[in-house]
């Protein structure tokens, strides 16, 4: 760790063992000089509990169905073979099942004096034990639970084995943010679980959703109130293939039987150059972005794959417009070889200037090396010296004099501003390479 300096510390929750929570992970310390700190984040033991439930046909109940332990927070929803994990068990514990029928749920209550944790001495398991016979309801559904605390062995009744993977998101929400910069890059971090009894292999993808008005899917945009700024999304960080509904960004994964695995999957945006939009902070949204899986010869990402299940989720883009602008290229005055006995020559070049729209700018001109006076002067090699003077508009009547300034406004593009010159001598200098240097400054 930095002494003297915020560091923070980390760990992952999923290498945690299924009996232990956390309510904190992530720390940030302040050590001092060759010092150390101790670092609690809260680590503690929970009762939990992967329950089975089942009906009276001994049937898994349906996928999606909730489960709440009275006073115990909000509902879990059951997985796929009627398996629910819950946490925060008593010694006794009330759930209250809600089943999908016919469209409305449909509550069954178990009696919270027949179910509690009980010891099978012979196989040293904590399970949820019942007197025979004792559950009863009205409703035609009679539920059966066979549980098992997570930290030690599952309980599971015999039934082929079918993979049951979760996927989730380990940070919310998603985000990408430009700043000031043309360029940024999002991650999607995941946890994936499987309550599976072998391996899982799967194609773990993210499927980008619906831009926020005034954007499309052609062309995304950000807005601030009613400017907006057009970017995209990409899947390589050369930002050169688009991120679309038909090509997902994806990866393989393995998850070990009742195992967690995480993973980061990355996204990269760009914002074109020379869009004449105003200072401002803009921000954009994608609905409906899918954290799923790819099907064997599928482009599309699904959250919901056979016994795979994932999300819908939303990415936040964010810019800011800032007041910057920028010298381009600054084009010589350049008089060239006049031939003949001249008296008058004229030449003309540029400055170019990058701001954002609305942006007022200024460009100021000093003397030169070899001022004199009021005069800007160009020096040859040999000591001799030809005086000059520089304009803002072609007919030379618009003098820029010493420290003198030409204006505009910016329009988010690049814009060329000429400077013309001209000399003017009574009689031809002495033949020679004359030069000078003037400071352009821009101000804005």
């Amino acid at each position: 760790m930095r002494s003297l300096a915020t560091n923070r510390i980390e760990i992952d929750p999923t290498s945690l063992p299924l009996d232990m929570s956390a309510p904190q992970t992530e720390i940030e310390v302040v050590p001092d000089d060759r010092a150390g700190v101790i670092v609690d984040f809260g680590v503690r033991p929970q009762a939990a509990a992967v329950i089975i439930l089942v009906d009276g046909a001994s049937q898994p109940l349906a996928v999606g169905a909730l489960v709440t332990i009275e006073d115990g927070g909000g509902p879990t929803v059951v997985g796929h073979d009627g398996r629910v994990f819950l946490t925060g068990l008593a010694a006794h514990n009330r759930i209250l099942v809600e089943l999908p029928e016919g469209g409305m749920p449909r509550k069954l209550r178990l009696c919270a004096g027949r179910w509690r944790l009980a010891s099978d001495r012979a196989g040293d398991m904590s399970m949820i034990a019942s007197p025979p016979g004792v559950v009863r309801h009205a409703a035609p559904a009679i539920l059966t639970l066979l549980v098992a605390l997570a930290a030690l062995v599952l309980l599971l009744a015999p039934q082929p084995a079918k993979a049951n993977v979760v996927c989730s998101l380990t940070t919310q929400p998603v985000t990408i943010n430009f700043g000031t910069s043309l360029t940024a890059s999002g991650d999607i971090r995941y946890t994936c679980r499987s309550f599976n009894t072998t391996p899982t292999t799967f194609t773990i993808c993210t499927g980008i959703g619906n831009p926020s008005f005034p954007g499309t899917a052609a062309q995304p945009k950000l807005q601030s109130g009613a400017n907006t700024l057009d970017f995209n999304l990409y899947v390589d960080p050369a930002a050169t293939i688009a991120w679309t509904k038909t090509l997902p960004i994806a990866q393989t994964a393995t998850v070990a039987a009742g195992a967690t695995i995480s993973g980061t999957l990355t996204f990269y945006g760009r914002i074109p150059a020379g869009q004449s939009s105003p200072v401002g902070t803009y921000q954009a949204f994608f609905f409906n972005t899918v954290l799923g899986f790819l099907a064997a010869g599928s482009q599309t990402c699904v959250s919901q794959l056979n016994d795979l299940s994932g999300l819908d989720f939303s990415i936040n883009v964010t810019a800011n417009l800032a007041e910057a602008c920028n010298l381009g290229i600054i084009e010589a005055v350049d008089f060239g070889a006049p031939a003949g006995f001249w008296t008058e020559v004229d030449a003309v070049g540029s400055v170019q200037v990058t701001c954002p729209a609305a942006t007022s700018w200024t460009l100021s001109f000093d003397g030169g090396q070899y001022l004199d006076g009021s005069e800007r002067r160009m020096r040859s090699a040999g000591g001799d010296y030809v005086p000059y003077r520089l304009y803002r508009d072609t007919a030379r009547s618009q003098l820029i004099p010493i420290d003198g300034t030409i204006l505009g406004t910016g329009t988010g593009t690049v814009q060329s501003n000429p400077v013309y010159g001209r000399v003017t001598v009574a009689m031809p200098p002495p033949v020679g390479s004359y030069s000078d240097t003037v400071t352009v400054v821009l101000h804005f």
